[in-house]
């Protein structure tokens, strides 16, 4: 079984071509292995990644839907999963933002509010980068 789950897993990272009961064993892999641990694993070689994730789901989309249906109950599981990791983006990406926003003020005074391309560049950034993780927050 093992070696079977890693035949699969190598076609996968080499885009090759999988039938759909390699999948269903694939998925059924990833699935339990996701929910095991509570979260995507961070590395990107490591094979348990949201982007492995995402790759399986689209090849999954293309599959005939009843064959799956048993999992979906899992996959509910994983999308908060999901939820989790994005929020954490949104969350960091906020978190930038004010960084780079206070630090644009701090060159802003330290130079008397001169006409300084660093400053105003910081201060645009930080509202921009802000922005983009308050629209991801959102968004999920």
């Amino acid at each position: 079984m093992n070696s079977e789950i890693e035949n699969v897993k190598q076609k996968l990272s080499e885009n090759s071509s999988l039938t759909s009961d390699e999948l269903l064993v694939l998925l059924e892999n990833f699935t339990d292995t996701i929910l095991i641990k509570g979260r995507f694993d961070s590395t990107i070689k490591a094979f348990y990644n949201y982007n492995n994730f995402s790759k399986l789901s689209k090849l999954i989309a293309l599959e005939d839907p009843s064959k799956f249906s048993h999992l979906f109950k899992k996959l509910d599981n994983i999308r908060v999963i999901e939820i989790k990791l994005f929020n954490k983006e949104a969350k960091m990406s906020m978190f930038l933002g004010v960084v780079l926003f206070f630090s644009g003020v701090f060159v802003c005074i330290l130079l008397d509010f001169g006409i300084n391309l660093l400053g105003i560049a910081g201060l645009f950034a930080g509202i921009l980068i802000f922005l983009r993780g308050l629209g991801k927050y959102r968004q999920y």
